[in-house]
């Protein structure tokens, strides 16, 4: 209640003119009286997203199994309660059976010292105690006194257990009566049918299932209560998003790492002014991702939609406030859109000189920050290049350069290291890489490029050989 009043008094559901808890011992009842023509199902989708009406949780089902606790799955609850009904009822019916037995023992004792009760009041009256008589029953008359040698011989035959024994002298004399020894063998017959079930139980697992299906229904029909709550078609409870319009817009970010987004209109009267203050521009559109290559190896995802839409001097955000990217402890070396990532491929270089080529489509992902690439121990991610030339240029600290054909880079997935594109002397590393294309001596070209198309072509792997070239020369990887 509290929830939706405060969505109505934000205005968020101005579709809503009054709002009453009509709950009750019954149930929970909140009406909400909608304006005329309102859209139900859009007033639904605000309660399903900002309000309780509808939980996600998390249950965290741990155990003791066989004395262990430990996590368990759905399937493994159930498997265990069987199994724990499975061992309850086995332990149960052992010791019913157990009982049973011992009843029967004592039944057939007293039945068979009713034919001979004669002897057994000779045997009790010539004990001097019950240890003596007791004894006689189990077949020992060396101290019991008998009135003939007959009846000693007949005594020294008994072969009664220490509990039919115990059952024959705690016997009352009312026993002797006929109906009563009728009722004491017709419960030897119930006793003996209790063994024979009991055996079956224990010994048939089928029957077992069955036995504790049905002393489980017992109780559910004895103690069961029905449900108090509804159940109902999981389908129809579900949030149903509102489609976000497409719109099409230019992302920028400056040297000092300030994203923005312009509208394409803004875009298009401020142009010169944009591209002046910025190092990256590209148009992206508002339901895509922007993809952020560093040179620790990771890549960042910011929705494109979450960067603050700008006018043309506006500043903008630190990219460090939209993603899990920290300017103290990387550096960017690749911004793509997300389009590029599905249609293209990318060349990685390091500052160690390894080189590979990883398609794009690797790249996207659920979470905000993956491994873009494995990098040796002490490695740096140079540049990450789209893949548009046909040769690669690189230039070491050193001043030294290789330029060889990027068919020889192999295509590889992104949790590869890549392969030596250039072999490195002591101390030196790569600073640039850059792509270039052979094609006509141009008049007009600058000397610096004319000068990497003439450099001489090699295989990967190669040394490279050293420059003699003004100092500004080619694309750095961070252009």
């Amino acid at each position: 209640l509290s929830d939706v009043a405060a969505l109505i008094e934000s205005r968020k559901l101005p579709e809503v003119t009054d709002l009453s808890n009509q709950s009750s011992k019954e149930g929970i009842r909140i009406v909400l009286d909608l304006k005329s023509g309102a859209d139900r199902e859009k007033v639904l989708n605000v309660l399903y997203r900002k309000t309780g009406l509808e939980d996600t949780f998390g249950v965290n089902m741990l155990a003791v199994v066989d004395g262990t606790p430990r996590t368990v799955s759905l399937k493994e609850i159930f498997s265990e309660c069987i199994n724990f009904q499975v061992e309850l009822n086995t332990r149960k019916y052992t010791n019913l059976l157990q009982k049973e037995r011992e009843r029967a023992e004592v039944q057939e004792g007293l039945i068979q010292a009713v034919d001979i009760i004669d002897l057994i009041i000779e045997i009790i009256r010539g004990s001097r105690t019950i240890k003596d008589a007791k004894a006689c029953l189990m077949g020992d008359p060396s101290h019991v006194k008998f009135k003939t040698e007959a009846s000693r011989k007949q005594a020294s035959g008994l072969v009664f257990t220490e509990r039919q024994a115990q059952a024959i002298l705690d016997m009352r004399l009312s026993k002797l009566i006929g109906l009563e020894i009728l009722q004491l063998q017709k419960d030897h017959d119930v006793t003996m049918k209790k063994i024979g079930q009991y055996e079956k139980i224990l010994s048939s697992p089928r029957v077992m299932t069955n036995t504790i299906i049905r002393d489980l229904d017992t109780l559910a029909e004895k103690f069961g209560k029905g449900r108090r709550t509804e159940i109902i078609d999981a389908e129809a409870a579900h949030e149903v998003k509102e489609e976000i319009p497409v719109q099409e817009m230019v992302f920028a970010i400056d040297r000092f790492g300030y994203v923005k987004t312009y509208d394409t209109s803004v875009f298009g009267r401020s142009e010169e002014l944009i591209r002046q203050e910025n190092r990256t521009i590209f148009p992206v559109k508002s339901t895509e991702k922007i993809f952020l290559f560093t040179d620790a190896g990771n890549v960042h995802q910011i929705k494109a939609e979450s960067i603050p839409a700008a006018r043309a001097k506006d500043k903008g955000v630190p990219v460090d406030n939209l993603c899990n990217y920290r300017s103290r402890e990387e550096r960017i070396v690749g911004i793509f859109p997300e389009h590029e990532l599905n249609t293209e491929k990318f060349l990685f270089v390091t500052e160690a000189g390894y080189v590979k080529i990883v398609e794009g489509k690797e790249f996207p992902s659920s979470r905000k920050t993956t491994a873009a690439t494995k990098l040796q121990a002490g490695d740096r991610l140079l540049t990450v290049l789209l893949l548009a030339g046909t040769q690669l240029v690189l230039r070491t600290e050193d001043d030294y350069a290789i330029r060889f054909p990027v068919s020889q880079i192999s295509e590889m997935k992104k949790a590869s290291a890549g392969v030596k594109g250039m072999d490195l002397r002591e101390g030196d590393r790569v600073r640039e890489a850059f792509e270039v294309t052979p094609r006509e001596k141009n008049e007009n070209e600058p000397e610096e490029q004319e000068y990497w198309h003439s450099l001489k072509l090699a295989r990967r792997g190669g040394r490279g050989s050293r420059l003699k070239v003004p100092e500004k020369s080619g694309m750095s990887g961070e252009e």
